[in-house]
């Protein structure tokens, strides 16, 4: 009789239509006291970099494209790509920034940023981690870039402060 009570119970819950991973099923995790956070940790982030940009004019915009290189944790030494369209008439910018770590890894990033004054301009770029590939696929954070540009060379340092969260 014990045998058939089991077997009507876990037929009742194989049919019930929840799935096990609905957003409305009981959590496991939740029912298992000590039980461990699937999210992974929030790991800080922080760097160099020197970089080159080109600027291309176009009234009342400015399409900015370089790249950098520097060291940053998480990365190691790294390159990176980046584009931008900036507002000239205040400085805003809006574009993508993508890192290339020493093992051929990309981590993805979309920037909006703020440039002041000339002949050097100060700048600060907000980068939200859109993914990436290798270890860093799936990864997301937030880092803040402030460097000092000199216009009239187009060479820039600076340093990256921010979070990033690995799938991994």
């Amino acid at each position: 009789m014990r045998s058939i009570v089991v077997c009507l119970c876990v037929f009742g819950c194989a049919c019930s239509g929840q799935a096990v991973n609905s957003p409305t099923a009981p959590s496991a995790a939740a029912s298992i006291p000590g039980a461990m956070s699937l999210t992974a940790p929030e790991l800080p982030f922080r760097g160099s970099l020197t970089a080159k940009e080109v600027d291309i004019v176009s009234f009342p915009t400015l399409l900015a494209e370089g790249s950098a290189e520097g060291t940053a944790t998480h990365l190691g030494r790294y390159t990176a790509e980046f584009n931008a369209t900036v507002s000239v008439l205040d400085g805003t910018a809006t574009g993508t920034f993508t890192f290339r770590a020493a093992n051929g890894d990309r981590l993805f990033s979309t920037l909006v940023g703020l440039g002041v004054g000339e002949p050097i301009a100060t700048i600060t770029e907000t980068l939200t981690i859109t993914g990436g590939t290798g270890r860093l696929a799936g990864a997301s954070g937030r880092l803040v870039v402030r460097r000092t540009l000199d216009l009239t060379t187009g060479v820039s340092s600076g340093s990256i402060d921010g979070s990033i969260t690995m799938q991994h």
